[in-house]
Parts: structure tokens; C-alpha cells; sequence
């Protein structure tokens, strides 16, 4: 019998993929935006990541909230306002326009994070962008 041990999409240390967050913000993004079967599809899949979605009333122009289920304290909130979320869809990373999934912008971004800012000069442009957003304060 074998045995393989696995971990959600970006939870790795390789920081591969979206966090949770991120995961979280596109979520809330799809329920605010969405059609009537997106806005489902969000708040299904959220439940099955064990999160709750609700308006947030706090902002001016409304806004999205998540808590974990069952958290009666509150300590897992997390809230964007509407200006957060109208325009997630569109590929941009830290506001940088990118094609595909961002992923070269991330990729570069964390790099310089962890390199503590410095500049890439790698064949990726994309990656070379990502790295200068964090270098400029993103």
C-alpha cells in the first residue's frame, strides 16, 4: 500500500500557487461581481474550504466578508471593500498589467521579497516586473 501525502494548491513552502488569501479575495470578488450561478459557485466552494461570506455593511460602498465557520470570536475575518473587488478579474498583479495567470509577476515578486528587494535580471520580463514591484514598495 502506498501512501502520498498532498497539500491544497499554494500551501507549500515552494509558495507555488495562490494563497489562501488570494484564494479568499477571488472568491469574494466572484460572490460580489457575479451572476446569480457564480455568486453560488463561490459561496459552495467557500463552504467546502470551511468559510462563511457575507456583505460587509462597514464600508461606504459595501464591501465582502469571510470568517472561518464556526469562529464565534471573529479572529478569522477578513474584508475588502467594493473597490477591492470590481476589478480583480482583470489580469493585473500589485496593478501591473500581466498575461496568462500572473504567475511570472508572483513568481518575481516573492523572489525580490525574499532576496530582500533586489532587481532580477532573468529572460522573463514578467518576472522582472514582479520583482521590481516589491523593490518599489507594492
Amino acid at each position: 500500500m502506498r501512501f502520498f501525502e498532498f497539500a491544497p494548491y499554494g500551501s507549500g513552502d515552494d509558495n507555488s500557487g495562490p494563497s489562501e488569501e488570494e484564494i479568499l479575495h477571488r472568491l469574494a470578488a466572484m460572490w460580489w461581481n457575479g451572476t446569480e450561478q457564480e455568486m453560488i459557485k463561490a459561496q459552495r466552494t467557500l463552504e467546502a474550504m470551511g468559510w462563511e461570506i457575507g456583505e460587509d455593511e462597514g464600508y461606504d460602498d459595501g464591501g465582502v466578508f469571510v470568517v472561518r465557520a464556526g469562529d464565534e470570536h471573529g479572529k478569522s475575518y477578513i474584508s475588502w471593500p467594493h473597490e477591492d473587488l470590481i476589478n480583480l478579474n482583470e489580469l493585473t498583479f500589485k496593478g501591473s498589467p500581466c498575461t496568462k495567470d500572473c504567475s511570472g509577476h508572483r513568481a518575481g515578486y516573492e523572489w525580490s521579497r525574499r532576496k530582500g528587494g533586489r532587481d532580477a535580471a532573468s529572460w522573463s520580463p514578467s518576472f522582472n516586473t514582479g520583482a521590481a514591484l516589491f523593490k518599489n514598495g507594492y
